[in-house]
């Protein structure tokens, strides 16, 4: 189990750590859990627009950016918090890191303007790499911080899709916000059960219910476009993650974990559960332990959308675990 995302993961095919978690588990028959993520819906995702722009001290030259809307709105305002804001920008081309030969064909970067000045970019250089610009911004002020983000086509062909995921303390992507799915890398992939949360007061068994999901808990759906040698796929494949629910804002006797809160706290809850269905029945495949979890789960409601979501939905899964109905069935 575990609870740690590398920002550099691929978002549209499975990297090396997605390729591991999946080999553990058809290989070795390993069970393996992580949190879906802590991030909600603070992703901005869709097809790169491009448009061309002159800068007032560079006239003789075009830039070709990504218009966010109709209006050829360029740029996108997001309020960031004190402290460190991660930008992670990712599009759909091949990952060299993930084994597919020649890497992307297009290089991107971000820029960043405050209050209508240029501050700064990222500047990695993409074309025969990964397809990825991670961005820190530094607020350094007591309050928050309107920030003005550019996508802009530096180099090589276009893009198709586009996706960013944003990581920090509750950044707000203030206009065109497309309210994607954050979660993403090996929390996205087959050989993962990943776990939403639910704080555990909110649940059935405090008088809640259906369980309350935690507002944070990330949305998952991240479309896999690419298979690991870089061949797009002639459909995109979308995962049916988080898997289920567990509760967090548990109390625990771990120093500096007086109180663990999210997914990180969900997650290894649930793989205890599955560790009580191995005792009772070690013959269990990994397919069998998610199965048997998934069926005696309690459906929940995504609360972000309209209406209740029956039966699976990209927030909560298939539900909030019930942890004696997943051991009675795994007896053999």
């Amino acid at each position: 189990v575990d609870d740690v995302i590398h920002f550099s993961e691929p978002m549209f095919a499975d990297g090396i750590i997605a390729m591991a978690v999946n080999r553990a588990s058809d290989e070795f028959g390993v069970s393996y859990f992580s949190s879906s993520g802590n991030l909600g819906t603070d992703s901005y995702q869709g097809q790169f627009n491009p448009i061309g722009i002159q800068f007032p001290d560079d006239p003789g030259n075009t830039f070709i950016v990504h218009a966010f809307d109709d209006n050829d709105d360029t740029r996108q305002s997001i309020m960031v918090n004190p402290g460190t804001t991660t930008i992670v920008l990712q599009w759909d081309e091949p990952y060299l890191s993930a084994g597919a030969p020649g890497g992307s064909t297009s290089d991107l970067d971000i820029n960043i303007y405050v209050n209508g000045d240029f501050v700064f970019t990222s500047d990695e250089e993409n074309l025969g790499g990964d397809p990825i610009e991670v961005l820190p911004i530094e607020n350094t002020l007591d309050t928050p911080l309107e920030i003005e983000i550019e996508i802009e086509l530096f180099e090589g062909s276009a893009p198709n899709l586009m996706k960013y995921v944003i990581f920090g303390d509750s950044p707000e992507i203030i206009e065109h916000d497309t309210n994607s799915p954050t979660s993403y890398g090996h929390f996205n992939t087959d050989g993962t059960i990943a776990v939403g949360a639910a704080y555990w007061r909110d649940t059935p068994a405090f008088g809640t219910s259906p369980a309350i999901h935690r507002d944070f808990s990330s949305l998952c759906g991240t479309p896999i476009l690419f298979d690991p040698m870089g061949g797009r796929l002639s459909e995109p494949r979308i995962l049916m993650q988080p898997a289920v629910v567990g509760p967090d804002g548990v109390a625990t006797s771990v120093e500096g974990f007086d109180i663990f809160d999210g997914t990180s706290a969900a997650a290894p809850h649930v793989a205890g559960v599955a560790a009580l269905m191995l005792e009772c029945n070690p013959g269990l495949t990994p397919d069998q332990v998610r199965e048997i979890l998934e069926t005696t789960a309690m459906d929940m409601d995504d609360q972000t959308t309209s209406g209740f979501d029956d039966g699976f939905d990209f927030t909560t899964g298939y539900g909030y675990i019930d942890a004696v109905g997943a051991v009675s069935m795994s007896r053999p």
